[in-house]
């Protein structure tokens, strides 16, 4: 009986330690893709603080919202 649970829990930890690097290795690009188009985009309009990226965002949107309507 003991050797049944320890395989069954082996098993589940050779399904779930796969699963749960893969989850994580998943969200590290993602904050890594977003962090270079945030630099990139930073770069292009030549923004060196926090508060003229916003601006710049806000800015942006309110264009667009023009055109739309």
């Amino acid at each position: 009986m003991f050797s049944m649970v320890i395989s069954i829990l082996t098993v589940l930890l050779c399904i779930a330690v796969p699963v749960l690097g893969a989850v994580l290795l998943y969200f590290i690009i993602k904050w890594a893709v977003k962090n270079g188009i945030k630099e990139a985009f930073r770069d292009m309009k030549g923004i060196t603080s926090e508060e003229e990226y916003i601006e710049s965002l806000q800015k942006g949107f309110n264009e667009n919202k023009n055109e739309v309507g």
